[in-house]
């Protein structure tokens, strides 16, 4: 069967296995590069983020709560973090394992949505006037912090502080209103994958921040990006087709794969 809405797509340590949500199935996938086997499994309504941890253990987000999901099941369950009129999206485990994580409305409207910085000891507010936050990425030399605004069609980047605090967010990149960025990922060069959902297509941004690129995908709802960190194949999410007036359009959602040859960057460890 196809996917609906496929995010957060990630590999796990030693590249061998490529897993992605489905958030509105509330399943997570797994797909082995070995056999080409894949496995789903129901974890949550609004499931939406899943970061590999050790063995086959997963950092999960969903609803307004984080838990752990194990082969036994969902542990550990955070309480509630946002408003109940909000639910969490994308999220990134960052160079000192911390998690950043983001929010979207419900509703679909309003900019007052947060992105937040969980450690062990707080909840921190980085942001909390976003229309959709979406994508987030850590930038592999500068150890900065990359995010989506997607409703404002704009990547912004913080800098890391040498105390660990992230600095004021700063533009980095904004598209053209008519364009959507989603998810994001980097390269071990520093470029930046982003997709684009509605132009069926990923755009590339060296660490200027000027677009040097753009991949054309078989489908215009593109969700999710990840370069495997051998390889340096591209694997796209895109959506399914039934949605924003694509009415004969009824593609279901796919993972797509582009042999480019640029490696990604490695999972830090959330601690």
């Amino acid at each position: 069967p196809g996917l609906f809405l496929p995010e957060s797509l990630r590999f796990n340590f030693d590249g061998s296995c490529l897993s992605w949500v489905d958030i509105e199935t509330g399943t997570l996938s797994k797909l082995s590069l070995h056999t080409g086997a894949v496995s789903a499994r129901f974890v949550a309504n609004d499931l939406s983020f899943a970061h590999p941890l050790t063995g086959d253990d997963y950092l999960v987000a969903f609803g307004s709560v984080l838990a752990v999901l194990t082969s036994d099941g969902i542990q550990d369950v955070s309480g509630p973090l946002i408003a109940d009129h909000r639910r969490f999206n994308d999220g990134s485990v960052d160079s000192r394992g911390r998690l950043v994580l983001g929010a979207k409305s419900r509703e679909g409207t309003g900019s007052d949505n947060p992105l937040i910085l969980c450690s062990e000891e707080k909840v921190e507010v980085l942001d909390n006037d976003l229309g959709l936050s979406n994508g987030i990425a850590i930038e592999p030399n500068t150890l900065a912090l990359y995010s989506v605004d997607s409703q404002a069609s704009t990547i912004y980047r913080r800098k890391l502080c040498a105390d660990g605090r992230y600095a004021q967010p700063e533009i980095f990149y904004i598209f053209s209103p008519r364009e959507t960025p989603d998810g994001i990922a980097f390269n071990n060069q520093g470029d930046l994958c982003v997709a684009l959902w509605g132009s069926a297509a990923v755009a590339l941004l060296n660490p200027k921040g000027v677009e040097v690129e753009r991949w054309l995908v078989p489908s215009p709802f593109v969700t999710s990006v990840t370069l495997h960190p051998v390889s340096g194949d591209l694997y796209v999410g895109t959506a399914s087709e039934n949605r924003e007036g694509l009415r004969n359009a009824r593609r279901p959602g796919r993972i797509w794969r582009a042999p480019l040859g640029m490696s990604g960057t490695p999972n830090y460890d959330w601690v």
